[in-house]
This record gives C-alpha cells, structure tokens and sequence, in this order.
C-alpha cells in the first residue's frame, strides 16, 4: 500500500510543488519586497541586469587573462631554439665529426674587426669573433673559439628555461647521432650581479673522447650577456 501510494502522480506533483516552494528564489521574492518599500521595480531590474553584465565581463576578463598567460608560459621562447641550433652548427658538430657552419638561410654570421672585438670582448683570448643574427626570430650571438678548443655561443636575450631545454635537447640529439648516451650532470647555481645564475652540463663520449656541454643562464637580460653555451672535451 505505502509502495503505491510513493508512486501515485499526485504525490509526486505534491512533492514537487513543496520543493519548487521551498526552493523559490531569484528575482521574484526581491521584486515582492520591493513593490511592498515602495522603490520602483524597474530601477532595480536596471540595477540587477547591470550587476549581472558586470560579473559576466569580469568573469570573461578573467578568462582571457588566464588563457593568454598559459599560452604564454606553455610557448617555448623562438630565439632560444635559434641559439641552441646556431650553437649545434658552429659548436657541437665539430665534436662529433662534423664542420663547423651555420645555415646561411636561417643565420647571417658577420666577422668583427679586431677594433670591435677588443671593445666589445677585452677579456677572451681568441683573436676572431663573429655576431651571429638569427633572422626568423632576432636572437643575437657572439660566437668564439678559444685557443684552449673550447667553442663559445653568448646569448644577448631569451628565455632562461626555454634555453636551458634547449641546449639540453641538442646535448641528446649530439649523442644520439653517435649512437651513444649522454649524461646529465648536477646543477650549480651562484649569485652574479645580483642574480642567480644555474649551471647546467652534460656529457657523452665522441670518438673516444668525453665531450662536455654546458650552459649557464640567469633570469633576466640585465647585462649585455644573458646565457653562454659551451662545447670542449673535458681534460
């Protein structure tokens, strides 16, 4: 008997008046109470839809905020990619039975005049010094190489996390075109200038030989030179 009576039509719509009663919200019971204080009604629907508007730009804003700056962060910054090609061509290839040259189609590679290079580099010893430009993404480039056989790429400005993965994936494919593993070395990090500068290397074997990548960035562009890469063999 009680079964019936749950699933009798009546009972249900009594119930579902009762919850649609108690559950009776929006607009109506604002308007009610207004009619009744004497404030016209329409002031407040104006009031409500503007609120209502309000909210729903924000909330879009916010969205849009939101949206762009994920995108920003997931996007990998072009010009450390550059850098860390220009850095496989001229650097790395020639520890891994390669030649030493950059795309001409993707980088324009210009040799200063020792009057520029001692102005600009005081401090190295190598007595050549090139500025490479990348042209689809502007990176900008000093490359040398030092008499010790190291070959150094400097970066004048681009994202420190998108380099450091950069330079690590060129680490791999080096060693992968050996047919051979690389090795990830301990991190170091140091204060310069104010800033925290992180070490990061790698190492795999090249002809018998270790090679050693290394990179060494900081956070922001605060001096003329932001990132440097390196290639050797290690002693």
């Amino acid at each position: 008997m009680s079964r019936r009576s749950e699933n009798h039509p009546r009972v249900a719509i009594s119930r579902a008046g009762t919850r649609s009663q108690k559950r009776r919200g929006g607009f109506a019971p604002l308007l009610e109470k207004t009619c009744h204080s004497g404030i016209d009604p329409i002031v407040i629907i104006h009031d409500l839809r503007h609120f209502a508007l309000m909210r729903f730009l924000s909330a879009l804003l916010a969205c849009a905020i939101t949206s762009s700056s994920a995108a920003a962060l997931a996007a990998p910054d072009a010009r450390a990619q550059d850098a860390a090609d220009a850095f496989s061509q001229l650097c790395v290839s020639m520890f891994i039975g390669g030649k030493a040259g950059a795309d001409p189609k993707r980088f324009d590679v210009t040799k200063l005049d020792d009057a520029t290079r001692k102005q600009i580099k005081p401090d190295i010893k190598a007595s050549t010094l090139w500025d490479v430009h990348a042209k689809a993404s502007d990176a900008s480039m000093l490359v040398h190489y030092e008499p010790s056989g190291m070959c150094v790429v400097e970066i004048a400005e681009a994202d420190e996390a998108s380099v450091q993965s950069a330079v690590a994936q060129a680490a791999a494919d080096a060693a992968a075109s050996l047919d051979t593993t690389v090795i990830a070395q301990a991190g170091e990090t140091r204060q310069v200038g104010g800033l925290e500068a992180t070490t990061s290397s790698w190492r795999f074997r090249s002809e018998g030989r270790e090679v050693l990548i290394m990179v060494t960035t900081l956070p922001v562009s605060k001096f003329m030179i932001q990132h440097v890469l390196t290639a050797s063999y290690v002693r």
